[in-house]
């Protein structure tokens, strides 16, 4: 503990046991006349009741055990309370710092002219290597961020089928069962995905703005394409949590997933979004629903500009290539 911290937290701690003592037992007469009396009415030495004088020294010796505990709480609830926020703000200042970087690179690729499919596909991996960066600190476990975008380039719709567009890198490394579910002979239709259906059902309400599952085993009616990857729907079969948790067949136990769109847009039948950002890990109960939501928001809306400039030279390079005949 530096010196620093530990001087606010005795300063702290002391505030918090004289208030205690100044209410519970100052405060009151009651408390204050059992202290006078108590060595008086309940200690014997050799067979006598303590002088007023000794019973007051009593009272006052047994009010200072009583602080001296009430302290020694103070400085541990105080320590923790100082050591959660200083992690708080250690991972959410490392974001905003990383995040800073990343959309640097964005925003460069986007006020480029020039610049190719590759480059806004470099500069959206590297955005997705420092979110999922961002959420395995602050998880303590690997987390899997991938942006999703329908595989026509169009606008999305309940019975659009969409693709990954770019992952983390770790997520393509050789053997990541990310690439199973990746591989283009899938199909991952929105309707069949409650993760990307929940914007289309919710529309109208706050709720279409995410979807947010802390865990996924538990979460009755949860469907995914993913399970036909895998070709399991063991958990289905669990009679309790327990079960249910042990037979889970994905590789992710949670996720977030926000509309890549405006983040003012009005939430109605004719917004428009281009696609889905994704974040998911195998720990539950993990994911933070005012910050790291609204990280993942503010992240959709920012990179809404770029998906769009993808998404349209997508569908310039579809109608330009010459149809197949039969």
């Amino acid at each position: 503990m530096s010196s620093g911290l530990h001087k606010h937290v005795r300063r702290t701690a002391w505030k918090v046991t004289w208030r205690f003592i100044s209410s519970y037992v100052f405060g009151s007469i009651t408390t204050a006349a059992f202290l006078a009396t108590f060595g008086h009415n309940y200690i014997e030495i050799g067979g006598r009741k303590l002088t007023w004088p000794e019973s007051l020294l009593a009272g006052a010796a047994l009010l200072a055990g009583i602080a001296a505990v009430r302290f020694i709480y103070a400085c541990f609830r105080v320590y923790m309370e100082e050591r959660n926020r200083l992690a708080f703000d250690n991972v959410y200042g490392d974001a905003i710092l990383d995040l800073n970087e990343a959309f640097g690179m964005i925003h460069a690729t986007r006020r480029n002219e020039m610049s190719t499919d590759q480059g806004l596909i470099d500069s959206l991996t590297h955005l997705c290597e420092q979110l999922a960066t961002l959420f395995s600190r602050k998880i303590g476990q690997k987390c899997s961020v991938c942006v999703k975008v329908g595989r026509d380039g169009s606008n999305l719709k309940p019975e659009t089928f969409v693709k990954t567009l770019v992952r983390d890198p770790i997520s393509k490394r050789k053997g990541s069962p990310r690439l199973a579910v990746d591989d283009p002979k899938h199909q991952h239709q929105i309707l069949k995905n409650t993760a990307f259906s929940n914007y289309f059902t919710r529309l109208g309400t706050e709720r279409a703005r995410f979807w947010l599952c802390n865990d996924l085993p538990q979460e009755k009616g949860y469907e995914s394409t993913s399970f036909d990857v895998v070709k399991s729907r063991a958990h289905e079969q669990g009679q309790t949590p327990a079960e249910r948790d042990r037979l889970w067949p994905l590789k992710y136990k949670s996720e977030i997933v926000v509309p890549i769109r405006p983040l003012h847009q009005d939430l109605n039948e004719d917004a428009v979004i281009y696609g889905f950002l994704c974040v998911d890990s195998p720990a539950t109960n993990k994911f933070n629903h005012t910050y790291d939501v609204g990280i993942m928001l503010g992240v959709a809306d920012g990179v809404y500009d770029i998906i769009d400039r993808y998404r349209r030279s997508l569908q310039a390079l579809n109608t330009t290539q010459p149809q197949s005949t039969t």
